[in-house]
């Protein structure tokens, strides 16, 4: 209880720190650092004593079968089934450098939880009813949390906040309305 009040109370304060501009976004990672889930192929190492904290920290990625892709983020204080904070980026920007300079990530890094970040197909995103599959399918990875080799890679508590920019929020908002 004492390690989450401490998060809470840091994430006002850098809530309040990024609002009057006293803070400013540090350098984005570059794709490079973005790892491929399923480059992973054995399971992953358990460190039991801190049995609580995901094994995985850092940027990932997972392509589907059309090529559409997510992008996962994992603070180095996220434990076991955390929080994920769903975003949908908006059109012609890169995720991770987004994520970086909008916030994401310092908000994910002072609350110890995740972030899982859903991206526009190559000629931006479509409707909510063109984005239903694609939609369906990172949210059911994100569910699912197992890699295209079968292999656990996080675990989730199974509510999610959801955030949408542009286009991606339509498409968000729909499979939301549609799965409360």
């Amino acid at each position: 209880m004492k390690k989450r009040f401490g998060k809470v109370l840091a994430a006002a304060a850098l809530a309040t720190a990024l609002a009057v501009g006293l803070l400013l976004p540090a350098s984005a990672s570059r794709a490079a650092d973005v790892i491929d889930y399923d480059t992973i192929t054995e399971a992953l190492a358990t460190d039991f004593s801190q049995a609580a904290q995901l094994p995985l920290t850092g940027w990932f990625s997972r392509t589907f079968e059309d090529g559409r892709s997510v992008k996962a983020y994992f603070s180095e204080e996220a434990e076991i089934r955390t929080y994920f904070t769903i975003v949908a980026v908006p059109d012609g920007v890169d995720t991770v450098e987004f994520i970086q300079k909008d916030g994401w990530k310092d908000v994910a890094d002072a609350q110890g939880e995740a972030l899982f970040v859903l991206e526009p197909g190559e000629e931006g995103w479509g409707t909510p009813e063109e984005e239903a599959a694609y939609v369906a399918e990172a949210i059911g990875f994100l569910s699912g949390t197992r890699n295209g080799n079968n292999i656990p890679v996080f675990s989730t508590f199974g509510e999610h906040y959801v955030v949408g920019y542009g286009k991606g929020a339509a498409a968000l908002e729909c499979w939301a309305a549609q799965n409360p």
